[in-house]
This record gives structure tokens, C-alpha cells and sequence, in this order.
């Protein structure tokens, strides 16, 4: 059966706070869009600080237009960016299962509560602002502030009980990172006075994740990328990585846009039936990048790519990368969701040179023109990471990696695997070093 749902789209402006932006009406059938029709409100369209949602597919441009989702995607990028990804879902539709109604697509984007990633919000009508106790969430904590073993108590119960088994005083927690992206379990907190995302370990995981993401994440501070704050906290059930959130900054929001629905990519298409590239993120800084920011974002890039192969971090789709935009044009996000991959594949998930998706240096080297960078200028940031990486091990140890841990991740960074996947004799004089 076929299901038309409407809600009423709002966006945080700095100095104004939400403003109505103009009407989304989705049509879906069987928990998939169908269609979906965004038409900007005339009094947003003439504010002075109206910013589009989505640049791509609802250009301010279109005016007053009624404006249709191209026909290949079904929806618009930025309201498959409103929804959740795996845990998100899960959670949602767990809630849903337990009140005894249906979930459907537009509920995803709808319900990601006050405190949901972004600046965008969602109401039935543009008198009372943002509402956010859509169904099947029904519930919105008024503070993010939690005490950390309470919430790790929380994921254990969860992972050892089962959802509805959890103690509905402290499900809310489990609740409150429904609107994160990822198939991991989180959730949204204040720490320290300041807004974080925790990730747990999941009973899946090969070595203790948080921890490992935190000696990546941190290691790639020290290799000089734009990192969040992070930290990492140990309690008697887990270990929690903190990672701060970016959309925020003392009371404003930041409207935060996956490099998915800014290069265009058809949503949720990552693989190889649509293969995309660093290339295609290089061309979207171009086109929409803040003009006093566009070298550095994709230098910053480059950086970002040859990590993601000294780490093995094959989970590099575009949901993976984030644009900050305002009205003065978009800037890269600071890196997420960095960690190894266990696999011996050695590809990356988009392509990054002449070799595709092949994981090497050379392969970056082949193509870095597309980044701003001569050959000199590449192989000087290659080096200088490499330089870093090289001394990995004493990292993860300092970050109190277990010595178990860090022997299934000398696979992971085994030079010698690495040295024979270079043809590029500078690359291998790189990789050679230290």
C-alpha cells in the first residue's frame, strides 16, 4: 500500500535559530520512497541567510518551483542523509516493534530527536518549530549529560539481553544515537560539558574497536589531519571512545552533508555497480568549496586517502566524508570513522587512481594532480605519514591497545605486504624507510 506523509522542514541559521524552509511530502510503499516533492517557502527563500538544503538536488535556484527527486534516486540526498544507517534503524525499529507500530521510511527521517546530527529539523506545521517526539521515538532526554557507567551498563544489557529486555530508565540512552550514521552501537552524550558521540564495542568485533579506533584516530592527529577531540574512557563493563561532535559549536548547529549526496551519488549505492572516487570529492570541493578553502580541504584530502591505505581502512564510502555548508560554501569535515579492517583485500571502497581501488601508494601518486599537488608536493605528505605510521605499534601500545590486540594487527600493517603492492620506485623508496 501506498503511504504520503508531509512534514514541514526546518534549519538552524546562526542568530536566528530554526527557520522554516518549505514543505517535504514523501511517498513510499512498503518501508522503500517511491517519490519524494521538497517547495521552499517564499519568506526563506528571501532571507538573508537562507542557505539550500542540499546543493545538488534542492538548489536555491529552484525558487518557489515544486521540486520532484530525480527518478534514479527516488529521494533527495540530503533527507537519505537525515536518516540512520544500521544501528540507527535497529534501534528505531526495535522501539517501533515494542509500541506496536509500523516503521516506515518517512520515520527515519523524521525521528532523529533534539539532539539528532545536523542542523535540520522536522514539524507537522510552521507554528510550533521542530517537533521531536515523532513516533516510533516518542521520547527525547532534555539532557545529553549521563553518567558514563550507567550508559555502558546500557550496551551490555542490550548485547546480553536483547532490547526489550533493557531497562526502559536507561533505554533512552540507546535512543539518543538513533540519528548517528554506521552500523556500530553509540550514542549522543555531553562529556565535559561539551557534545560527544560514544562508541562501544560490538560483539562482533575482532579486537576491542573503541580502543583501536582511538589509537587510529589519534594516530592520525600526530600525522597532522584534521581530528575531532577525542578521548577514551574505561569502565567496568567497556572501554568507550569519545569522539566531539563537529555539527556543533556552543549553541549553533552546523548543517552537515555526506560527500554522497554532494558529489550526487545515488543513495546507498557504494559498491561497484556505481563506483565513485576521491577524484569525484576532489571536483565537489571545486565546485562548492569555500573559495579561501578549497587548496587546503583537498590537500586535507589527500592525506585522508593515503592514511586510509597505511591503516587499511577499506570502509572509506562517501558517507564517510562530511561537508560542513553555510553560505559561504562547503568545507571537509574533520575525519570519522577511521579504523583498520581486518580483510586482506587490500582495496579501498572508492578508487582512487589509474589502478582503481587498488591500495598503494603509486596509486595515489598516479592521479594527485586532482588534489592541487605536483608529484613533489605528494610525495612529501606520502613520506611525512608514512614516517608516522611506521612507528604504529608504540602508538597503539601507549593507547593501551592489548598486547592480543596488536598481534592480529601486525597483518594489518606488515610492511613487506605493502613495499610488494608498489611499483612506483619512489613509493617503494617511501614505504622502504624507517
Amino acid at each position: 500500500m501506498r503511504i504520503r506523509n508531509k512534514a514541514i522542514v526546518y534549519i538552524w541559521l546562526p542568530s536566528h535559530g530554526f527557520v522554516s524552509t518549505g514543505v517535504l511530502l514523501v511517498e513510499e510503499e512498503g518501508g522503500q520512497p517511491l517519490s519524494m516533492r521538497f517547495q521552499y517557502d517564499k519568506e526563506y527563500f528571501e532571507h538573508p541567510e537562507a542557505i539550500s538544503l542540499d546543493p545538488v538536488d534542492l538548489p536555491l535556484s529552484h525558487m518557489e518551483n515544486i521540486i520532484d527527486s530525480p527518478p534514479e534516486k527516488r529521494t533527495f540526498g540530503v533527507m537519505f542523509d537525515c536518516c540512520p544507517d544500521n544501528w540507527g534503524q535497529k534501534i528505531l525499529s526495535l522501539t517501533a516493534s515494542e509500541k506496536r507500530v509500523e516503521v516506515r521510511y518517512f520515520d527515519f527521517i523524521v525521528s532523529g530527536g533534539f539532539h539528532r546530527i545536523g542542523a535540520m529539523g522536522f514539524g507537522p506545521d510552521r507554528k510550533h518549530g521542530p517537533r521531536w517526539d515523532f513516533y516510533p521515538l516518542q521520547e527525547d532526554n532534555d539532557s545529553q549529560a549521563v553518567d558514563i557507567d550507567l550508559l555502558a551498563r546500557a550496551f551490555n544489557q542490550l548485547e546480553n539481553h536483547g532490547f526489550h529486555n533493557v531497562d526502559h530508565n536507561i533505554r533512552k540512552y540507546l535512543n539518543s544515537g538513533s540519528s548517528v550514521g554506521g552500523a556500530r552501537p553509540k550514542a549522543l552524550i555531553e562529556h565535559k560539558n561539551k557534545p560527544h558521540i560514544a562508541k562501544f564495542k560490538s560483539p562482533d568485533d575482532i579486537w576491542d574497536e573503541p580502543t583501536v579506533e582511538y589509537a587510529s584516530m589519534t594516530l592520525a592527529a600526530k600525522a597532522g589531519l584534521n581530528v575531532p577531540s577525542v578521548s577514551l574512557l574505561k569502565t567496568q563493563k567497556a572501554n568507550i571512545f569519545l569522539i566531539e561532535r563537529f555539527d556543533r559549536e556552543n549553541e549553533d548547529r552546523k548543517h552537515v552533508l555526506s560527500g554522497m549526496t554532494m558529489v550526487g551519488a545515488k543513495p546507498g549505492i557504494m559498491f561497484i555497480n556505481e563506483r565513485h572516487s576521491y577524484q569525484d570529492l576532489c571536483l565537489t570541493i571545486d565546485r562548492f568549496g569555500h573559495k579561501d578553502f578549497i587548496k587546503e580541504d583537498k590537500e586535507e584530502l589527500y592525506k585522508r586517502l593515503i592514511c586510509n591505505i597505511l591503516l587499511n581502512n577499506e570502509d572509506d564510502h562517501l558517507r564517510n566524508f562530511g561537508f560542513i555548508w553555510d553560505k559561504d560554501g562547503s568545507r571537509l569535515s574533520p575525519f570519522y570513522d577511521f579504523t583498520p579492517s581486518p580483510s586482506p583485500a587490500r582495496h579501498l571502497m572508492l578508487n582512487l587512481g589509474k589502478n582503481k581501488t587498488e591500495m598503494s601508494l603509486s596509486n595515489a601518486l598516479s592521479q594527485c594532480e586532482y588534489f592541487g599537488l605536483d608529484r613533489e608536493k605528494a610525495l612529501g605528505i606520502a613520506e611525512s605519514i608514512v614516517e608516522v605510521f611506521n612507528r604504529w605499534e608504540g602508538h597503539f601500545a601507549d593507547c593501551q591497545v592489548t598486547a592480543r590486540d596488536l598481534s592480529a594487527l601486525r597483518m594489518v600493517f606488515d610492511r613487506n605486504i605493502r613495499i610488494d603492492l608498489e611499483y612506483d620506485q619512489d613509493a617503494k623508496k617511501i614505504m622502504q624507510t624507517g
